[in-house]
C-alpha cells in the first residue's frame, strides 16, 4: 500500500492541481499524437516487417494502444474531478488511487502520467531508429545508381561488374527490418569505396580501350629509341673492352624480347591484360633504359680515368723537368714503366694507376730533398 494521499484542503489548492494534471495530459496527448503522425511510424505500419523489427513493432503498437487506452482513463478521471466541490472525493480523484489499469493494479493520475510517458518513449525510440535506418534509402539509392552505371561499363567492355549482393542486402534489410542493423554500420561505407575504386578502374580501361593503338604505338617508338641507345652504348663498352683490360661485359640486348611482348599486346583483347602488360613493358623498357645508361657511364668513367691518368703522367713530367731531373734514370725508366702501361691496349688501370704512384712518389721525394 502507498502513502496516503495529501489531502486538498480548499477548491483553489483544487483547482491549480487539475489545471496541473490538464497541461502535463495535453503534452503526453501531443506526444501521442507526434508519434502516430510521424513518417516513421505510417512507414512501420504499411511496411513487410520481418524479425526484430516485427517483433519490436508489434509490441510498441500494443504499448500505444495501451497508452491512448490510459489517455481516455486519464480523461475521464479529470473531468469527474471538474464536476466534483467535495474535497474529500477531489483528494481521491486527483492525488489517491484513482484509476484500475488492466492487471488490477490502482495508481494515481501522476503515475499513470509516467506510464504514458514511458510509453510514448519507448514507441519513440523505436520510430526514430527506423527512420534513422531509413534516412540511408537515399544513399542506397545514390549506390544503386553508381553500380548501374558501373556495371553499365563493365558490360560494354566485357570484363567482370562490381558485386551488388551486398547493397542488396542491406537494402533489403533496411526496408523489411531496420531495427536489426548493427550500430556502427560500415557495409555502405566500405561498398561506396569499392564501388568508387570500381568505377575508377572501369573507366581507365574504357579509356585504354580507346587509346591502346596510340600507346601501343608509343611503346614502338620507346623500343626504337632503345635500340639506338643500345647501338650506342655497344659500340662505347666495345671501344672500353678494347681500351681497358677487364674492364666491362657487353649489354644484353632488350629490344627482341620486348617488340615480341608488343607484339603480343597488339594482339589481346583482354582490357585488364592490355592493361597490365601495357604498365609491365613500360617499366621494362625504363629498367632496360637505366641498364643500358649504367653501362655507358661505366664504359665512359673507365675511359675517362685513363686519359685522367696520362695528364697527369705528363705533368708529373714536366714538374720532373722543371726541377731539373729531366735526365734522372731512375724516373725516367719509372715514367717509362708508366707511360708503357697507359699507352697499352687494353690498359691495366689497376697497375697504372700504381706505376704512376711510384713515379709521383719518386718526383717528391726528390722534392723534398732538394
Amino acid at each position: 500500500m502507498g502513502a496516503a494521499a495529501t489531502p486538498v484542503t480548499n477548491h483553489r489548492e483544487a483547482e491549480l492541481a487539475l489545471r496541473e494534471l490538464r497541461s502535463a495530459g495535453e503534452r503526453v496527448a501531443a506526444e501521442l499524437v507526434a508519434v502516430e503522425d510521424s513518417p516513421g511510424r505510417r512507414f512501420l505500419d504499411g511496411a513487410m516487417l520481418s524479425g526484430v523489427t516485427l517483433a519490436r513493432w508489434t509490441a510498441a503498437k500494443t504499448v500505444m494502444g495501451a497508452a491512448w487506452a490510459h489517455y481516455a482513463q486519464f480523461q475521464q478521471v479529470l473531468t469527474a474531478a471538474e464536476g466534483t466541490k467535495d474535497l474529500v472525493r477531489l483528494t481521491t480523484l486527483l492525488r489517491g488511487p484513482a484509476v484500475s489499469l488492466p492487471d488490477l493494479r490502482q495508481v494515481t493520475l501522476a503515475e499513470l502520467l509516467e506510464t504514458m510517458t514511458a510509453s510514448c518513449r519507448e514507441v519513440r525510440e523505436i520510430v526514430s531508429a527506423a527512420d534513422a535506418a531509413w534516412s540511408q534509402v537515399g544513399t542506397l539509392d545514390r549506390l544503386d545508381e553508381r553500380l548501374r552505371s558501373a556495371t553499365a561499363i563493365a558490360d560494354e567492355l566485357g570484363v567482370p561488374g562490381p558485386a551488388a549482393d551486398t547493397l542488396a542486402t542491406v537494402r533489403a534489410q533496411v526496408l523489411s527490418d531496420p531495427l536489426s542493423l548493427p550500430q556502427n554500420d560500415t557495409r555502405l561505407a566500405e561498398l561506396d569505396s569499392r564501388l568508387a575504386e570500381a568505377t575508377v578502374e572501369l573507366t581507365a580501361l574504357r579509356r585504354l580501350r580507346d587509346e591502346a593503338e596510340p600507346r601501343i604505338a608509343q611503346l614502338r617508338e620507346s623500343v626504337r629509341g632503345l635500340a639506338a641507345a643500345f647501338d650506342t652504348t655497344r659500340q662505347l663498352v666495345a671501344t672500353a673492352q678494347d681500351k681497358i683490360a677487364g674492364s666491362l661485359s657487353p649489354p644484353a640486348d632488350p629490344v627482341p624480347s620486348l617488340r615480341l611482348r608488343i607484339d603480343a599486346l597488339a594482339e589481346t583483347r583482354d582490357l585488364a591484360r592490355l592493361a597490365r602488360g601495357i604498365e609491365d613493358v613500360t617499366q621494362a623498357i625504363t629498367t632496360a633504359a637505366g641498364q643500358l645508361d649504367r653501362a655507358a657511364d661505366n664504359a665512359r668513367e673507365l675511359l675517362d680515368r685513363r686519359a685522367e691518368l696520362r695528364g697527369r703522367l705528363d705533368a708529373y713530367r714536366i714538374k720532373a723537368a722543371r726541377l731539373g731531373h729531366s735526365e734522372d734514370p731512375a724516373l725516367t725508366n719509372l715514367h717509362r714503366q708508366a707511360q708503357d702501361l697507359l699507352w697499352h691496349a687494353p690498359c691495366d688501370l689497376a697497375a697504372a694507376t700504381r706505376a704512376l704512384n711510384a713515379y709521383q712518389r719518386a718526383i717528391s721525394d726528390r722534392e723534398a730533398a732538394r
